[in-house]
């Protein structure tokens, strides 16, 4: 069975980039286009690995990270980010141990960073 991973980002370019990406290492990928939809795709099916944008109409990263997280959702999650400080606001509230940030000025649509 393909392991399965949920991508929640507002931005099209990315759920394409990603989706692609895992999809193309045998993964199953499901995504959603912000943090509500995110979280309540997160509480209805499992998944082993969960990855967020951090700044999302409706629902942030850090506050979807914090409610999956008092929900008991133990699913490792990787937070992504078009915005280096952001990256430091979700580690200061406790949502974040580590990020990721995409450079889009890149060729390649900044693969190279992930």
């Amino acid at each position: 069975m393909k392991p399965n991973i949920l991508v929640i980002d507002d931005e099209e370019e990315y759920h394409t980039i990603l989706h692609d990406m895992l999809g193309d290492n045998e993964y199953a990928v499901t995504t959603t286009p912000d943090g509500m939809a995110g979280l309540a795709c997160a509480r209805q099916e499992r998944f082993d690995l969960i990855v967020t944008d951090m700044i999302m109409p409706n629902l942030h990263g850090p506050e979807l990270i914090a409610m999956l997280r008092i929900a008991g959702c133990t699913t490792p999650i990787i937070a992504i980010s078009g915005y280096p400080d952001r990256g430091v606001y979700g580690q200061k509230t406790g949502a974040l141990d580590q990020k990721v940030t995409f450079n889009t000025n890149q060729k390649n649509h900044g693969r190279k960073n992930l």
